[in-house]
C-alpha cells in the first residue's frame, strides 16, 4: 500500500537579533505556503486588511461578520494541492443569511415609530396614567419614564439584578426561605370580608360577545389614549386615610393593616416569584402601612418570569427572536401592562345604560381641580374600574402565642360586572390577559394554531411560565370578591410588531376553581401575610429591654421595614431601615429651602432653623406617633386646610414653671382669628436620637393664613420670650401637612 503524500514542513529561518525585521523570512516572495491545504483568511487579493488575531473579540462575532460580508460565499478555496481536482466543484445554492448590525450610536428602526405607534405608554406618562398620585403630569410624583424606566433603572431589570441594593446599614430582621413560607397556613374559611365603600365613575357590564372570540374569529385590540389609568399608592389614597381614622385604635393582640390588593397580592404569591421586588412596611404601634417605593418594578407586569426561557435583559443577548430590542424584559412588560389596560376597557365598553353606579366618585379624578387651575393639559377621564374598599380579617393562629388578629383595610379593583336576571345578586368579574411573545423553542406552536385544539396545554404552559403573575391576579380577584375570572389570550398582529394586537380567545373561570387549577394555595397565601405581619410586630429595636412587653399599657413603637426578594433565589429578607430611607431628598431639600426663606421673610429669623418636610397625612408616622392618643384632633385631618406641626427638645435645665408657661401660651394663640385649632403635647415617645419632648399642632384654613400666622405679633412675641429661652439649639423640627 502506498502511503498518502504528506506535506513537508521546512524549518523557518528567523532573522538576526540585530536585524530590524520581525517574523519569518518570506518564502520565495509568495504569500502562499506550498503543500499546506486550507484557506488563508481570504484569497481575494487586496480585498481586506485582516488582523492576525484579536483577543478582545469573540470568535463567533468574527464568523458572523464574515458570513454577512460574503467571505468565500458559494465557493471552496482552490489551494495548490487541489489543482488536480479542477473538474470537481462544490456549489452552495442556498441563500446566505443576512444579519442586520445596528450601530450602537444609531436608533433602531422600530423606535422611529415610538411616538406615533407605541404612544400609549408615553401618553400615559405625560398625562399621569402611571403616576402614583397627585394631578396627572404634575406635582412631585414622576412618571414611569422619568423615574428611569427605559434607561435600565426601572421595571424588570433582569433576573440577577436587585430591585434595590441592600444597604450595609440596614438591620436584617429575618431571612425567610420559600420552604419556610410554605409551612404558613390560615384557614380561608375563617377569613372574613366586609365591604366598606365603593368608589368609581361607574362599573360597566362585561360584553358577552367576547366569549365567542376564537383564533378564527379574532378581535383587534384597541388603544384607549383618552382614558387615564391611575395607580395610586397606599399612602396617597385619601379613602384609605379616612377609613383608618374611622377605625378604632388597635391595641394588644389586634393589628390594623392598610394596603392595596396589588401590594397584598405580591405577599400572597411571594413564593412563586423569581425576579427581585421589594415592599416598604411602616409601623406605628399596632398600625401597619404596606406600600411600594417610587419607581417600583411591581407597577409593571412581567412576561415569562418563571419560564426556562425568560426574555433577554438587553438587546442581542441569547439567540433567536428574543434578542430584538422590543422583546427585552422591560419592553414586553410595558407591552403586557398596556394590553391589560386596553382589554379591561374594551371588554366592558357596554352601553351607558348598562352601568352600575357606585356610592362615591373616583377619588383620583383630577378633572375638576385642573379646570379650576386652568392647566394647559386637559385631564383625561378615569377608567370605569370600580374601587371596592374592603375589610379583611385574619384570625390569629392559636398555636402561635405571639400571633395577632389582623384587620386589613384593602383597596381592591373590580373590572366589570356580569349581568344577571332580576332578583339575583350581581356577579363581578376580573379581566386579565396573557400576551404571546416570540419563542426560540421549535416545538412550541403559535397560539393561533394551538388554542383551537389544545387550550389546556396552552394554559398549562402559561401557568409554568407566568406562575407569579397569575398568582398575583388570582389573589387580587379573591380579595376583590370577584366570582368570575376572565382570562384573555392576546398575540401580536405580526410577531415583529409590538404595537398592534389581536384577541384570540377569552376563557371564563370561577375564581376559586381557577386558583386550584393554577396551584394557588389560598391557605398558604394568607399564611404568608400573617407570618410577615407577626414578624414586624415582634421586632424590637436594638438595645430595647427584652423583658418589656410591647403590649404593655403606654408602650409604643414606630419603625420602617423593607421586605426584599433576593433575585434568582427562593428567599425573601426583612430589613429594618432608617426613617429617611427611600424619601425624595430632592423635593425635601427644595421645600426646606423655600420654607427657610419664608421664615426669614416672616421675621422669625431669630429662631433656629427647622428641618421641614412636606408629607401626606399617612407618611408622618414617626413624627406624629402621639396622634393615636388624640383621635379627636386626628379625625379632623381630612378637612381642607393646613396642619402645621413643630416638635422640639427643651433644655435640661428648663424649669417646670417655664415649661408650663409655654403650654399655657396655647390659650393666647387660640385668640388669633386665623388659628382654627392648636394643641401642645409633652412626652411624645419619639425616636430617642431626636428625643423631642414637646410638640405643637396648629390648624389653618389655607397656606395664606399660615404665612400670616408666622408674622403675627402675638406669635412672634411668644416665640421670642417664652420658647427661645428654653429651646435646645438645633432641635426644632417643623412639618407641614397639606390636607
Amino acid at each position: 500500500m502506498t502511503s498518502p503524500h504528506l506535506p513537508i514542513f521546512e524549518p523557518l529561518v528567523l532573522p538576526d537579533a540585530d536585524s530590524e525585521e520581525w517574523g519569518p523570512h518570506q518564502i520565495g516572495g509568495s504569500t502562499s505556503v506550498s503543500g499546506i491545504p486550507g484557506d488563508l483568511i481570504s484569497l481575494v487579493d487586496g480585498y481586506r486588511n485582516v488582523r492576525v488575531c484579536d483577543f478582545s473579540q469573540q470568535g463567533k462575532r468574527i464568523r458572523d461578520m464574515q458570513a454577512a460580508q460574503g467571505y468565500n460565499r458559494g465557493r471552496v478555496s482552490a489551494t495548490p494541492s487541489e489543482e488536480e481536482d479542477k473538474g470537481f466543484q462544490l456549489v452552495d445554492t442556498s441563500s446566505a443569511p443576512r444579519k442586520h448590525h445596528v450601530n450602537k450610536y444609531s436608533q433602531p428602526r422600530w423606535q422611529d415609530h415610538r411616538n406615533n405607534r407605541y404612544q400609549q405608554q408615553h401618553q400615559h406618562q405625560r398625562d399621569g396614567r402611571y403616576q402614583r398620585g397627585g394631578r396627572p403630569g404634575g406635582g412631585r410624583q414622576q412618571s414611569a419614564y422619568q423615574q428611569g424606566w427605559g434607561r435600565g433603572q426601572g421595571v424588570a431589570r433582569g433576573i440577577k439584578d436587585w430591585s434595590v441594593s441592600p444597604n450595609p446599614d440596614w438591620q436584617l430582621v429575618r431571612e425567610l426561605p420559600f420552604t419556610l413560607l410554605a409551612k404558613a397556613h390560615v384557614d380561608p374559611k375563617n377569613v372574613a370580608y366586609e365591604d366598606l365603600v365603593w368608589c368609581g365613575t361607574g362599573l360597566k357590564a362585561y360584553e358577552k360577545t367576547y366569549d365567542r372570540v376564537s383564533p378564527k374569529l379574532t378581535k383587534s385590540l384597541k388603544q384607549y389614549l383618552d382614558i387615564a389609568f391611575y395607580n395610586v399608592s397606599t399612602g396617597q389614597d385619601p379613602v384609605i386615610e379616612q377609613l383608618l381614622t374611622n377605625q378604632p385604635v388597635a391595641k394588644g393582640q389586634n393589628v390594623t393593616v392598610a394596603c392595596t390588593d396589588s401590594v397584598l397580592s405580591v405577599m400572597m404569591a411571594a413564593n412563586r416569584s423569581v425576579y427581585s421586588w421589594d415592599l416598604v412596611i411602616t409601623r406605628l404601634d399596632n398600625t401597619i402601612l404596606i406600600d411600594t417605593r417610587e419607581g417600583s418594578n411591581l407597577d409593571m407586569l412581567t412576561v415569562n418570569e418563571t419560564s426556562s426561557e425568560p426574555p433577554a435583559t438587553h438587546p442581542g443577548e441569547g439567540e433567536g427572536a428574543n434578542t430584538e430590542a422590543f422583546n427585552t424584559v422591560y419592553k414586553v412588560g410595558e407591552e403586557a401592562t398596556c394590553i391589560n389596560q386596553n382589554l379591561t376597557v374594551q371588554a366592558s365598553h357596554g352601553p351607558a345604560d348598562q352601568k352600575k353606579e357606585n356610592e362615591y366618585p373616583n377619588p383620583f379624578d383630577q378633572r375638576d381641580e385642573d379646570e379650576e387651575e386652568e392647566e394647559e393639559d386637559e385631564a383625561l377621564p378615569p377608567s370605569n374600574v370600580a374601587y371596592r374598599y374592603r375589610k379583611v380579617d385574619l384570625p390569629r393562629v392559636p398555636e402561635e402565642s405571639k400571633s395577632r388578629n389582623i384587620s386589613m383595610i384593602v383597596r381592591t379593583e373590580v373590572d366589570a360586572y356580569v349581568p344577571q336576571p332580576e332578583g339575583q345578586e350581581p356577579v363581578y368579574a376580573k379581566i386579565r390577559a396573557l400576551n404571546e411573545i416570540p419563542s426560540t423553542q421549535q416545538q412550541k406552536q403559535p397560539w393561533r394554531s394551538s388554542l383551537e385544539s389544545q387550550k389546556g396545554a396552552v394554559l398549562a404552559t402559561e401557568v409554568h411560565n407566568n406562575a407569579f403573575k397569575l398568582g398575583r391576579w388570582v389573589a387580587s380577584a379573591l380579595l376583590a370578591g370577584t366570582n368570575v375570572f376572565k382570562l384573555g389570550y392576546v398575540t401580536r398582529a405580526r410577531m415583529n410588531d409590538p404595537f398592534h394586537h389581536s384577541l384570540l380567545s377569552v376563557q371564563t373561570y370561577k375564581t376559586e376553581e381557577f386558583a386550584k387549577q393554577i396551584g394557588m394555595n389560598t391557605s398558604n397565601a394568607f399564611g404568608i401575610v400573617q407570618a410577615i405581619v407577626d414578624l414586624v410586630m415582634q421586632y424590637k429595636a436594638p438595645g430595647a429591654d427584652d423583658e418589656e412587653e410591647e403590649e404593655e399599657e403606654g408602650a409604643s413603637f414606630a419603625g420602617k421595614f423593607l421586605l426584599l426578594k433576593e433575585p434568582s433565589k427562593s428567599k425573601i429578607r426583612l430589613y429594618a431601615v432608617p426613617w429617611e430611607e427611600f424619601e425624595e431628598s430632592d423635593g425635601e431639600e427644595e421645600m426646606s429651602e423655600s420654607e427657610d426663606e419664608e421664615e426669614e421673610d416672616s421675621g422669625l429669623s431669630c429662631m433656629p432653623s427647622a428641618k421641614r418636610l412636606l408629607l401626606s397625612a399617612l407618611c408622618f408616622l414617626a413624627a406624629a406617633l402621639y396622634l393615636s392618643n388624640f383621635p379627636s384632633f386626628w379625625r379632623t385631618s381630612r378637612m381642607p386646610g393646613i396642619t402645621h406641626m413643630v416638635a422640639f427638645k427643651l433644655k435640661k435645665d428648663a424649669s417646670e414653671e417655664a415649661i408650663q408657661r409655654l403650654m399655657d401660651s396655647c390659650n393666647t394663640l387660640k385668640e388669633i382669628s386665623i388659628v382654627k385649632d392648636i394643641t401642645a403635647h409633652r412626652d411624645l415617645g419619639l425616636d430617642p436620637e431626636r428625643n423631642h419632648d414637646m410638640m405643637f399642632l396648629v390648624k389653618f384654613d389655607s397656606i395664606e393664613d399660615y404665612k400670616a400666622y408666622s408674622t403675627n405679633p402675638v406669635h412672634m412675641e411668644i416665640m421670642r420670650t417664652i420658647l427661645l429661652p428654653i429651646l435646645e439649639p438645633g432641635s426644632r423640627t417643623a412639618l407641614q401637612f397639606d390636607n
